[in-house]
């Protein structure tokens, strides 16, 4: 079955607030065995990369088309018009392109001492091609892609993607077999989305907490943020930030978890609840919390309006966007409902201080 799940995790691009131990070399549970995949990064930029081995491969192209889905309407496939045949150091290898829940990917298949190695690194204007990974570590730099083959803006209907923008996101759109939403080639002339920023890049700030780019939503970096001497989470994940603005602006420790177990977990935190539909309305400052994919989303009110909500977050777009992202709200006999982050991301409900 082509598109499987385990893609996802391959990649480590489906993952968006996850809360883990920080080994280098990481067996992923839902691989076959033999795979074993390597998260790094290189450069100032600290741009990431992953390298998986991949076994039993006869003919690098039936591996691809066996393993990817060439249909545009899937949330993880390949592009075909990106097959590029290269050779590294006399080593054979195959250059593609995947487009991954909301980023495109550089890939490279390469053999070597008879196994089959998967180079993938994010595709931007950061890293045009990986060039900022693949130039270091194996000397290569593909021929730049053309942007019109490519579609350089967002294939996710807005509505369901978890890369939104800061517009209102109340339209709905279909849905895929899984926890992943189905996607839209869109046309041209719709508006773009904003190109995922390097890692560490500040894209946001509210009472003077800022938020920071994690790369990619997938990009998981082993390395854990301070807030004198506490420590927050893992950089930059959605509930590092939640966890250093709960301890700057209240002196409140809340870090421990994945987004997913905020809400449940809020009395233990210290925190109230009130559930999404609830007479309890919301207020800057509150934690907003979804149970939505694989580890949940949480992020933080910013601004309350008649009919929305703002919020700031991290590890969502991975863009300036994430500095105010709008949902809307309904407000119906005292009660207090606000749409989903995606139709895959709905909202539980609100945190606060006790």
């Amino acid at each position: 079955m082509k598109n499987k799940h385990w893609i996802a995790s391959l990649l480590v691009f489906a993952l968006a607030c996850y809360a883990g131990a920080e080994p280098k070399l990481i067996r992923a549970e839902d691989l076959d065995t033999g795979h074993i995949r390597t998260v790094a990064t290189v450069g100032e930029d600290q741009v990431p990369y992953t390298i998986t081995t991949i076994e039993n491969v006869t003919d690098p192209l039936t591996w691809l088309k066996n393993t990817y889905s060439d249909e545009p309407t899937r949330a993880i496939h390949y592009l075909p018009e990106s097959l590029q045949a290269v050779s590294v150091g006399g080593a054979s290898g195959l250059a593609f392109k995947t487009w991954e829940i909301n980023n495109y990917v550089q890939n490279l298949l390469l053999e070597k001492d008879g196994k089959h190695l998967l180079y993938s690194t994010p595709h931007g204007a950061f890293n045009p091609d990986g060039a900022k990974v693949f130039g270091p570590l194996l000397g290569l730099v593909l021929p730049p892609s053309d942007p019109a083959l490519l579609d350089e803006f967002p294939r996710l209907d807005e509505s369901d993607d978890h890369s939104a923008t800061d517009t209102d996101e109340t339209q709905s759109g279909p849905e895929a077999d899984s926890d992943l939403n189905a996607v839209d080639a869109r046309p041209h002339g719709s508006s773009a989305k904003l190109m995922a920023s390097p890692f560490g890049t500040k894209v946001g700030s509210y009472n003077g907490v800022d938020a920071y780019s994690n790369g990619s939503n997938g990009y998981v970096s082993y390395q854990y943020n301070y807030y004198n001497n506490y420590n927050t989470g893992m950089k930059w994940q959605c509930v590092e930030y939640v966890n250093r603005y709960y301890k700057a602006i209240y002196n409140k420790q809340i870090t421990g978890g994945n987004a997913n177990t905020y809400y449940s977990n809020a009395s233990s935190k210290g925190l109230n609840s009130a559930k999404n539909g609830s007479s309890t309305k919301p207020k800057t400052g509150m934690i907003l919390c979804s149970n939505g994919g694989s580890y949940g989303h949480v992020a933080i009110i910013r601004e309350v309006g008649s009919n929305y909500v703002k919020v700031i977050h991290q590890n969502w777009s991975n863009s300036s966007s994430d500095n105010s992202k709008q949902l809307s709200m309904t407000v119906k006999n005292g009660k207090y409902t606000i749409s989903g982050f995606s139709s895959s991301y709905p909202v539980q409900g609100w945190l606060w201080p006790k």
